[in-house]
């Protein structure tokens, strides 16, 4: 099992003593009954510890934003993953200072968790990037493909084998998504 470095939360003394929340939890699963921090189940863990954990763990990291005089400004969660024996970074969300902050990230969180449960400890992050790529990719061949109706437009028909190619790669693009997609 790999042995990897928690990261710091790289918070003064003086925000701890301003009452700055911070803390790290390896998850194990996310409640989506719950609407408020207690939907991210798992054990609390300490920053800066060095911890043995499996391959394909995963860790919630929340670190408020307050001003000098403690009012709460926002606050950043980083969702965090061990991949081949390294602390690597899924998705880091900052979000404003008001309440509702776990709600927002919560379904986000489960799924990203959810899919790498399923996929396997290992192969998790490949499958969730590949088919994170397959759909921005495919949403730029659109956005892409939009463009280029308003620039076919204006030549004319200089534009009927830029047509031929982006369609093929929209289809290979889109049947690479539903291929990852289909293996969760």
């Amino acid at each position: 099992m790999p042995i990897v470095e928690l990261p710091d939360h790289y918070l003064s003394k003086a925000a701890i003593r301003r009452g700055t929340k911070h803390w790290i939890k390896e998850l194990t699963g996310v409640d989506t009954s719950k609407k408020d921090g207690f939907a991210f189940e798992g054990t609390f863990q300490s920053f800066n510890a060095t911890v043995e954990v499996h391959d394909g763990a995963m860790f919630l990291v929340y670190v408020e934003d307050r001003n000098g005089v403690g009012r709460l400004d926002g606050r950043t969660v980083d969702l965090l993953q061990v991949v081949d024996g390294k602390l690597e970074t899924v998705q880091t969300w900052t979000l404003d200072g008001h309440a509702g902050w776990a709600l927002k990230i919560r379904d986000e969180v489960e799924m990203l968790f959810t899919s790498q449960q399923k996929a396997g400890t290992a192969t998790a992050p490949d499958v969730a990037a590949a088919v994170e790529f397959a759909r921005t990719a495919g949403a730029t061949a659109r956005a892409i493909s939009g463009r280029l109706d308003q620039i076919r437009d204006q030549l004319g028909g200089f534009s009927m084998q830029i047509d031929a190619d982006l369609a093929e790669i929209v289809k290979q693009l889109d049947s690479l998504a539903a291929q990852g997609l289909g293996e969760g």
